[in-house]
C-alpha cells in the first residue's frame, strides 16, 4: 500500500441484506459517485463502533447482525473530476484520496428504514452481479477479493455448495477411482 500524497484512513463498509449489497451516491462526486458507505478513521475509537457510526451517518441505520473486518486495505486515488468538485463538504477536494479498510455487515432493517444522509443524494441495494455497473477500482477490486469466499445468504450458501460439488465431480473425472484401476 503506497500513500502519496494527502491520503485519509477510512472504513468502507460492505453492507448487505437480503443476497444485496447497500451502494450509496454521495454528492459533489462526478466521476465515481457510487460506493459503499464510508467514513474516516477516528483515534480511539474501536473499528466496530467507527463502522457503526459511519452507517449511521451515511443511512441512518447500524443494527446488524455482525461487524467483520475482511482484512482487505486498498488504496483510492480520487479522479481529477472528483478533486475539482465545487462542493466545499467533499472530502475529495482536501484528500487525494483514501486508504480504505473494508469492513461487512449484515443490516438488520428494511429498505424504507434507511434514511439519507447530508451528502447522500441516493441510496439502493444491488445484487452482486451487478456492482460492476456502479463501482470501480479499489471498492470493485475489494468485494471481487472478498465475496467468493463469503456467504451472503442461504440461497448464496446452496449457490456455493452446488458449485462445489460440480468442481468435485469434475475433479473426481479426471482421476479415476484407484480401485477401478485395480479391478482391471
Amino acid at each position: 500500500m503506497s500513500k502519496s500524497g494527502n491520503f485519509r484512513e477510512d472504513y468502507a463498509v460492505i453492507a448487505h441484506r437480503d443476497d444485496r449489497i447497500l451502494l450509496v451516491k454521495m454528492a459533489g462526486y462526478t466521476d465515481m459517485p457510487w460506493r459503499f458507505p464510508q467514513g474516516m478513521v477516528r483515534q480511539g475509537e474501536s473499528p466496530e463502533a467507527g463502522v457503526r457510526r459511519v452507517l449511521t451517518d451515511i443511512v441512518g441505520y447500524a443494527e446488524s447482525d455482525y461487524i467483520r473486518d475482511t482484512r482487505i486495505v486498498k488504496d483510492m486515488r480520487y479522479s481529477k473530476g472528483d478533486r475539482s468538485s465545487p462542493d466545499p463538504s467533499v472530502t475529495g477536494v482536501v484528500f487525494a484520496g483514501k486508504v480504505l479498510h473494508f469492513y461487512v455487515a449484515r443490516l438488520c432493517c428494511e429498505e424504507s428504514e434507511l434514511r439519507k444522509g447530508h451528502r447522500v443524494q441516493a441510496i439502493m441495494f444491488e445484487s452482486q452481479q451487478n456492482l460492476g455497473t456502479f463501482l470501480s477500482g479499489p471498492e470493485l477490486e475489494a468485494f471481487q477479493e472478498f465475496a467468493p469466499d463469503y456467504v451472503f445468504s442461504e440461497d448464496d450458501m446452496d449457490r456455493k455448495m452446488d458449485r462445489l460439488q460440480e468442481e468435485l465431480r469434475a475433479r473426481n473425472k479426471q482421476y479415476p477411482d484407484k480401485h477401478e484401476k485395480r479391478r482391471k
